[in-house]
Protein backbone atom coordinates (compact mmCIF):
# COMPACT_ATOMS: atom_id res chain seq x y z
CA UNK A 1 0.00 0.00 0.00
CA UNK A 2 1.44 3.70 -0.61
CA UNK A 3 -0.04 6.66 1.05
CA UNK A 4 0.57 9.88 0.10
CA UNK A 5 2.03 11.95 3.27
CA UNK A 6 1.14 15.51 2.87
CA UNK A 7 3.23 18.74 2.88
CA UNK A 8 4.06 19.75 6.65
CA UNK A 9 4.46 23.36 7.56
CA UNK A 10 7.20 22.00 9.98
CA UNK A 11 5.30 22.66 13.21
CA UNK A 12 5.25 18.65 13.80
CA UNK A 13 7.37 16.53 15.86
CA UNK A 14 8.32 13.25 12.77
CA UNK A 15 11.69 15.15 11.06
CA UNK A 16 9.69 16.11 7.91
CA UNK A 17 10.55 19.36 6.60
CA UNK A 18 8.16 22.34 5.87
CA UNK A 19 7.77 22.57 2.39
CA UNK A 20 8.99 19.76 1.36
CA UNK A 21 7.23 17.94 -1.95
CA UNK A 22 4.46 15.55 -0.95
CA UNK A 23 5.75 12.05 0.28
CA UNK A 24 4.43 8.55 -0.14
CA UNK A 25 4.46 5.97 2.49
CA UNK A 26 4.88 2.60 2.00
CA UNK A 27 3.32 -0.62 3.33
CA UNK A 28 3.91 -4.00 2.67
CA UNK A 29 1.67 -6.59 4.26
CA UNK A 30 1.64 -10.53 3.99
CA UNK A 31 -1.82 -12.99 5.32
CA UNK A 32 -1.37 -16.52 5.32
CA UNK A 33 -3.21 -18.98 7.61
CA UNK A 34 -0.18 -21.01 9.30
CA UNK A 35 1.64 -20.03 12.05
CA UNK A 36 4.46 -22.59 10.66
CA UNK A 37 4.90 -20.45 8.55
CA UNK A 38 5.84 -17.28 10.54
CA UNK A 39 9.90 -17.72 10.14
CA UNK A 40 9.11 -18.22 5.87
CA UNK A 41 6.97 -15.46 5.52
CA UNK A 42 8.66 -12.86 7.75
CA UNK A 43 11.79 -13.64 5.53
CA UNK A 44 9.92 -13.12 2.86
CA UNK A 45 8.45 -10.13 3.68
CA UNK A 46 11.94 -8.86 5.11
CA UNK A 47 13.39 -8.96 1.52
CA UNK A 48 10.74 -7.01 -0.30
CA UNK A 49 11.26 -4.14 2.18
CA UNK A 50 15.09 -4.83 1.55
CA UNK A 51 14.67 -4.84 -2.02
CA UNK A 52 12.05 -1.74 -1.75
CA UNK A 53 14.69 0.26 0.31
CA UNK A 54 17.78 -0.46 -2.12
CA UNK A 55 15.36 1.19 -5.09
CA UNK A 56 14.68 3.99 -3.55
CA UNK A 57 18.23 4.65 -2.30
CA UNK A 58 19.64 3.83 -5.56
CA UNK A 59 17.62 6.35 -7.01
CA UNK A 60 17.83 9.12 -4.15
CA UNK A 61 14.16 8.88 -3.40
CA UNK A 62 14.69 6.93 -0.11
CA UNK A 63 13.73 8.56 3.49
CA UNK A 64 14.60 7.27 6.47
CA UNK A 65 10.94 7.79 8.19
CA UNK A 66 9.04 5.43 9.79
CA UNK A 67 5.64 5.78 10.32
CA UNK A 68 4.69 4.93 13.96
CA UNK A 69 1.42 3.16 13.11
CA UNK A 70 2.72 0.86 10.23
CA UNK A 71 6.43 0.15 12.04
CA UNK A 72 7.25 -3.29 12.55
CA UNK A 73 8.62 -4.32 15.91
CA UNK A 74 12.06 -4.73 14.68
CA UNK A 75 11.92 -1.18 13.67
CA UNK A 76 12.82 2.14 15.72
CA UNK A 77 10.34 4.58 14.52
CA UNK A 78 11.00 7.59 17.05
CA UNK A 79 14.80 7.31 15.89
CA UNK A 80 13.71 7.99 12.41
CA UNK A 81 12.10 11.72 12.90
CA UNK A 82 16.14 12.90 13.64
CA UNK A 83 18.13 13.25 16.67
CA UNK A 84 16.62 16.64 17.61
CA UNK A 85 13.03 16.39 17.29
CA UNK A 86 13.65 12.41 19.58
CA UNK A 87 15.16 14.58 22.19
CA UNK A 88 12.45 16.62 22.12
CA UNK A 89 9.85 14.22 22.20
CA UNK A 90 12.13 12.61 24.88
CA UNK A 91 12.14 16.13 27.12
CA UNK A 92 8.28 16.13 26.88
CA UNK A 93 7.96 12.86 28.27
CA UNK A 94 10.13 13.60 31.41
CA UNK A 95 8.45 16.71 31.81
CA UNK A 96 4.89 15.63 31.41
CA UNK A 97 5.87 11.73 32.64
CA UNK A 98 8.13 12.07 35.19
CA UNK A 99 7.50 8.74 36.54
CA UNK A 100 7.47 7.16 33.31
CA UNK A 101 4.03 5.42 33.57
CA UNK A 102 3.65 5.63 29.67
CA UNK A 103 6.88 3.97 29.15
CA UNK A 104 7.15 1.35 31.98
CA UNK A 105 3.50 0.81 33.02
CA UNK A 106 1.81 0.43 29.44
CA UNK A 107 2.58 -2.88 28.12
CA UNK A 108 3.39 -3.42 24.23
CA UNK A 109 3.81 -0.22 21.85
CA UNK A 110 7.15 1.68 20.84
CA UNK A 111 8.74 3.35 23.84
CA UNK A 112 11.10 6.46 23.91
CA UNK A 113 13.76 5.64 26.02
CA UNK A 114 14.11 1.66 24.56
Amino acid sequence: MVQPQPVTNGTNSLGQTAGETDNGIGLVMVAYNNAADDSEALKGLQNIVDQHVALLQKAKLYLPFKYLNYADVSQDPFSSYGKRNKAHLEAVSVRYDPKKVFQKGVPGGFKLFA
